[in-house]
């Protein structure tokens, strides 16, 4: 029995690759408020300026991606037995960083900040690459429209007013 193997079309491949810009863009705005609260906190700055900023970029841009995703490419790819298993583990990824969000709201103690920002760093650094090389070629490779899933995730950031810039 020989394998089919399906490639992407190039508004597929078009897609794709503008999801993973994206998420580029998403680590580099994240690295540079947890950076800035790092340095505040070895450093004596201003803490809560930082913390106000990364919170900020946090409410704003990377929760809401995280929840339009969930209604969007986590959906197409939950339908997949395959994709089961990986969209769950994903989604209590999504609720990880939730909880370390919350919990940066209320720390007080200059150590305790920084590490919770490291940890949201670091969770979803793992978690982009779970989406990026698993997720993403998983949808492609089942033949999802890429494109109308990612006009959907446009549709809900913008229904519900997400300050994420729509680069992708």
């Amino acid at each position: 029995m020989t394998e089919t193997i399906t490639h992407p079309t190039n508004a597929g491949d078009q897609a794709e690759r503008s999801i993973v810009r994206h998420h580029e863009q998403l680590t580099g705005e994240l690295n540079e408020r947890v950076q800035a609260l790092l340095t505040a906190a070895r450093a004596g700055g201003d803490l809560e300026a930082a913390r106000g900023e990364l919170i900020g970029f946090l409410d704003s841009s990377l929760m809401p991606h995280a929840s339009a995703e969930e209604r969007t490419l986590y959906t197409a790819a939950h339908a997949l037995p395959q994709g089961r298993l990986l969209v769950e583990a994903m989604t209590a990824e999504h609720r990880a960083l939730a909880d370390r969000v919350a919990a940066l709201r209320h720390l007080r103690e200059r150590i305790e900040l920084a590490a919770s920002a490291a940890e949201i760093r670091a969770l979803f650094a793992v978690h982009l690459y779970k989406e990026n090389e698993l997720l993403l070629p998983l949808l492609v490779g089942a033949g999802a429209d890429l494109p109308a899933l990612l006009h959907d995730t446009h549709h809900l950031l913008d229904h519900e007013g997400s300050g994420e810039h729509r680069d992708h």
